[in-house]
């Protein structure tokens, strides 16, 4: 049961972050349901559970309440690889008043994306960087903008396993509807592929700036799964 790339094997989704502690990029813990049962959690808080679905949900909130005692966590982020495992989920989460939320999975169309990329006349210098932060054991690259040597808009590849990486984007408030974010991702996106990594991109379903860019890059929406999500809400649980 220690086999941990057969235990997740099923994922779909989260690929990169999944194999980028699989892959020890970044620390994880594994925690332990029952004999058959697994919990990924990884050190960014979103957590994958794998294996066999116990007879009794119980072992799961047990499992989950351990791990956020001695971890002193104020919230646990649950994903599932199936319907199967949501199903279960859902009943589970029910019983300790948990919440469900919606992640957006995108997939990229590579044609559409050479063609926007080719097509697209770049405002601003670009420059690819490599960081090696958050803990990670690995150097990952960075597609920044800056302004007086300081970044002011950065696209970073920082989870990356099984080929797969995934995106995180952000530009600083006052540089904000510039168009530097798609600016920076083209750059960071047409890297990985001449690299032949694939890039991942997921956003909270809400985040309609977001799902919109990743439209812009070429991104299509293949996706939602379940995010189930607790909150202090281990009284219940015996």
């Amino acid at each position: 049961m220690e086999n941990k790339t057969k235990i997740f094997e099923e994922y779909e989704h989260s690929v990169a972050i999944i194999y980028s502690a699989i892959e020890n990029q970044y620390d994880y813990e594994l925690i332990k349901c029952n004999d058959d049962c697994r919990i990924l959690c990884t050190r960014f808080d979103f957590n994958y559970i794998g294996g066999n679905i116990p007879a009794d949900y119980r072992d799961i909130l047990r499992a989950i309440k351990r791990y956020i005692s001695q971890n002193k966590k104020e919230e646990f982020i649950l994903f599932s690889p199936n319907h199967k495992w949501d199903d279960i989920l859902h009943q589970t989460f029910q019983k300790v008043n948990g919440v469900k939320d919606s992640r957006s999975i995108f997939r990229l169309n590579q044609d559409k994306f050479t063609d926007i990329y080719n097509q697209h006349k770049f405002k601003y210098k670009v420059e690819i960087i490599e960081e090696k932060e958050n803990n990670s054991k690995n150097v990952y690259k960075v597609a920044v903008i800056k302004e007086n040597n300081d970044i002011i808009a950065f696209c970073k590849g920082f989870m990356t396993g099984k080929r797969n990486v995934e995106l995180d984007i952000y530009t600083e408030k006052d540089y904000r509807r510039k168009g530097m974010s798609f600016e920076v991702a083209l750059k960071m996106i047409k890297n990985l592929i001449e690299e032949g990594k694939i890039p991942n991109w997921t956003c909270w379903s809400e985040k309609v700036s977001s799902s919109n860019l990743a439209n812009k890059l070429g991104f299509t929406l293949v996706s939602k799964l379940n995010a189930y999500i607790w909150v202090n809400e281990f009284s219940e649980i015996s």
